[in-house]
């Protein structure tokens, strides 16, 4: 038998519990926030055939749902931190919350230190 554990509403006084959130742009500030990269998995490949998958630390909160990175976000990880996504784990780098044209928010890396 399966037994479902769920999440209780929150009444706002509470902290997200660590270790079962997703990274969402409202994560990070349009100054960017320093993450570390607590993780890299090579997940199913997207369309253009990006299977990388990203686990972040950032502010004491650990995002352990993986962040698939984008064309776009994964060209931004190579030029911060090198091309051999096994040596990314314990480095940091840079999250920013950028709005696109359309007026949507969505998540930008750099550098760490610029």
């Amino acid at each position: 038998m399966i037994e479902l554990q769920r999440r209780q509403v929150p009444t706002g006084n509470e902290q997200t519990p660590r270790g079962v959130t997703f990274l969402k742009p409202q994560h990070a500030t349009k100054e960017g926030t320093v993450a570390t990269i607590t993780k890299v998995t090579n997940g199913k490949p997207d369309n253009f055939g990006n299977p990388v998958v990203v686990s972040y630390s950032m502010n004491g909160q650990k995002y352990s749902k993986g962040y698939k990175l984008t064309s776009d976000n994964l060209a931004s990880h190579v030029d911060a931190l090198g091309n051999d996504e096994s040596k990314w784990a314990k480095k940091s780098i840079k999250i920013f919350r950028v709005t696109d044209d359309e007026g949507a928010e969505r998540l930008a890396f750099g550098p760490a230190k610029s």
